[in-house]
């Protein structure tokens, strides 16, 4: 849908390779490296163990792999013995991986010949590890080692070139050492963010991770962090402060999860355009006037005490790499604290809540006095996306990164371009000094907005690929680059037939496809179901009221749709016969300028559905996971933003509705505890279910301002 104000004069991948031996779910804290001399394979407790193997760049992509015999020592936590060894021979590496998946003890990927950097990685229980590599050979001993000199060992947390002549094969084994109490005690203490970047720094650029599909981790992760940063290059502007990351996001059956405590997140998004219209930054930021209305890092704060805590970011990959920046710097006021409060509460709450403390910036960008905007990035876009994302997540939210492209490029018609595109950004992400820290399991890849728009259905057309493929093999691909550690969120397409908006489409009855001859998803949802990202797989419909969609689905209508659509994923699941899957459901766009009735009839029927509340609950019994409300722009040409008045006051009508039908929270309708401040987690339990934050105790300045009711920015 066109949403957008037209501005004029707007300005191989390496093949990786791994091998994996996977035995247990990863929990204990990893230990620093240290050279032990190798023991006989131990039987107590459950270990995982990883090998990557990063083919070395500037070397030709090795030719298509040979034989490989991937042995492994196994496990009892999957059914097998540390004492027994598996071996799987085959020259298809096909074969091996099938073999490898039905034992249920190793995913072997063959390791082509060239030089290699290894990494050994991990142990858990009371075992270290290394690793030795043979070549594989008729003879009875089972091979000569890779190098001639010393068995190539690689010790745990640290890296070895080794070269592989191309032409053969080999065999990787591990062997085991038991730990002293004392290295148990030092491995528990051990600060594993900081390790990471040691490892990182010791080891690749960036890694294609193993397949995770048969990990005894409930959760699908199969616990290993990916070495990725020895070449990532260090960023060319100010880090924003770390601030307050939200709960790292999971999913459980039709449920978006705190991974930590398990308890149920409700998403309040907001989208926000800018990098996909070629203006290399979120728009607005040009509006001039306060900086409550011109500066982006107090633009952030202000998102966040509104009670929004996801941010939906549309981009195009051909503006990211644009040297060319737009000087968004500007002279600007600053709001006194008093000012920033008024801002930010509802005039008609005002009374109510005239003793409540507006919490502070929890990562504010300085500037000099009456500038805004002068830390911003100033190399290329990428930097100031990559930026963007950050400065959202330092204020406790989850970001979207949504592709965009809206016939502006070309790369959704051409699949490895789709990939490589999307690999490179995510490498550029993974690359962040704080994404394991930070960023990982916070940011949620929208692969593509509205296939509709191009054209796109879910089947490959010609040699133009459909939606199935180009999902699967984005999601392929940056899983295995940082495995498990973000959410991919899927839209439908295809299925306009029967009134459903761009991005909605999810519909697999066979009687209904047939009928109004709609596009099948069938075959990307039995694809997805063996995918090991499956329990990261987040669908994402896009649901609009009658002035943007022209047509009328009210009440009844529009809560049986949504169920033929896609509120049955989150229900039933998807089913074949092998069972049935669950989906969370987020929807990705909804919004109005909120000034016709039957948009706000519309409005409150949508709401009572995405709640399962009221007549709609008989209809869907599973409330949505959460909406991200589009847009925070004043110039979307369909629905208008959030700000109004030349970007300059908010939307409160808009806002209102939202706090009273979509449960938004904001700032001061927090729940409070004696002396401190909490935002609260989650709303069946009658808070705002924004994410997890601890308490925080008020400074003496704050107390002392509460008590003498005075306005404090805390």
């Amino acid at each position: 849908m066109a949403k957008y104000q037209i501005y004029p004069g707007q300005k191989v991948m390496a093949t990786w390779m791994v091998l994996l031996v996977t035995m247990a779910s990863l929990s204990a804290p990893r230990a620093t490296a240290q050279m032990m001399e190798p023991a006989a394979a131990s039987s107590e407790g459950p270990i995982d163990l990883y090998l990557y193997a990063e083919y070395a760049p500037g070397l030709s992509v090795p030719a298509r792999p040979p034989q490989l015999t991937a042995k492994a020592i196994t496990s009892k936590r999957i059914s097998c013995s540390h004492r027994r060894a598996t071996t799987i021979s085959s020259a298809s590496a096909t074969v091996l991986e099938a073999s490898a998946r039905k034992a249920k003890c190793v995913s072997a990927y063959p390791l082509n010949g060239g030089m290699y950097n290894l990494l050994a990685s991990y142990i858990e229980g009371a075992n270290w590890a290394t690793w030795k590599c043979y070549k594989n050979a008729p003879a009875a001993s089972g091979g000569a080692v890779v190098t001639a000199a010393a068995p190539a060992e690689v010790p745990l947390f640290s890296s070895q070139a080794v070269n592989l002549a191309g032409g053969n094969s080999y065999t990787c084994t591990a062997t085991y050492t038991p730990l002293t109490a004392a290295q148990k005690a030092e491995i528990a203490a051990m600060d594993w963010n900081s390790q990471v970047t040691q490892v990182a720094a010791a080891a690749v650029a960036t890694v294609a991770p193993m397949d995770a599909a048969d990990s005894s981790d409930p959760s699908g992760d199969a616990g290993i962090t990916p070495a990725v940063g020895a070449s990532c290059p260090t960023p060319a502007y100010t880090q924003p402060p770390r601030g307050k990351p939200a709960a790292i996001l999971d999913t459980q059956g039709a449920k978006l999860i705190n991974q930590n405590t398990k308890e149920a997140i409700q998403i309040r998004g907001l989208n926000w355009f800018g990098f996909n219209v070629d203006m290399g930054m979120v728009d607005g930021l040009w509006a001039g006037g306060s900086d409550a209305t011109t500066d982006f890092s107090t633009i952030v704060y202000q998102i966040r005490q509104l009670g929004y805590n996801a941010v939906r970011l549309p981009f195009a990959h051909r503006f990211l790499a644009k040297t060319d920046v737009w000087d968004l710097e500007r002279e600007c006021t600053q709001l006194s604290q008093g000012q920033m409060r008024s801002r930010l509460m509802d005039p008609q709450d005002s009374a109510a809540y005239i003793r409540k403390i507006l919490p502070g910036n929890a990562s504010p960008m300085p500037n000099p006095a009456g500038k805004c905007n002068t830390y911003l990035p100033k190399r290329n876009n990428q930097d100031r996306l990559l930026f963007t994302i950050q400065q959202f997540v330092a204020q406790g939210m989850y970001v979207v990164l949504d592709y965009q492209p809206q016939g502006l490029e070309q790369h959704a018609y051409n699949l490895n371009q789709f990939v490589t595109a999307w690999s490179q950004l995510w490498k550029a992400v993974a690359c962040l000094p704080n994404f394991y820290s930070d960023i990982a399991g916070r940011v949620l890849v929208d692969v593509m907005n509205e296939p509709d728009s191009m054209g796109i259905r879910w089947e490959a057309s010609g040699d133009r690929p459909g939606a199935e493929q180009l999902y699967l093999a984005t999601a392929d691909a940056l899983h295995r680059i940082t495995p498990n550690r973000m959410l991919f969120m899927f839209e439908g397409t295809g299925q306009n037939m029967i009134g459903l908006n761009w991005g909605n489409g999810f519909v697999t009855d066979k009687d209904t496809i047939s009928s109004r001859g709609l596009s099948n998803p069938t075959s990307f949802f039995e694809q997805v179901v063996t995918r090991p990202w499956v329990k990261k797989a987040v669908f994402s419909p896009h649901l609009y009221p009658p002035t943007i969609t022209m047509s009328t689905w009210l009440g009844k209508a529009l809560w049986e749709q949504s169920n033929l659509a896609f509120g049955y994923l989150q229900s039933t699941g998807y089913c074949n016969g092998r069972g049935c899957t669950q989906f969370p459901i987020l929807v990705g766009e909804t919004g109005s300028a909120y000034k016709e009735e039957t948009d706000k009839v519309w409005l409150q029927d949508f709401a009572d559905y995405a709640f399962a509340r009221g007549a709609a609950a008989a209809y869907n019994k599973v409330p949505l996971n959460g909406w991200m409300w589009w847009a925070y722009n004043e110039n979307s040409g369909d629905t208008g933003g959030i700000v109004t008045n030349q970007w300059q006051d908010l939307h409160w009508d808009k806002l209102r509705y939202m706090m009273r039908s979509l449960d938004l929270q904001p700032w001061y309708k927090w729940s409070t505890t004696g002396n401190s401040r909490r935002r609260p987690t989650r709303p069946a339990s009658g808070e705002d279910g924004l994410g997890a934050y601890d308490d925080e105790p008020l400074a003496a300045g704050d107390a002392a301002a509460a008590a003498g009711n005075e306005v404090v920015q805390g």
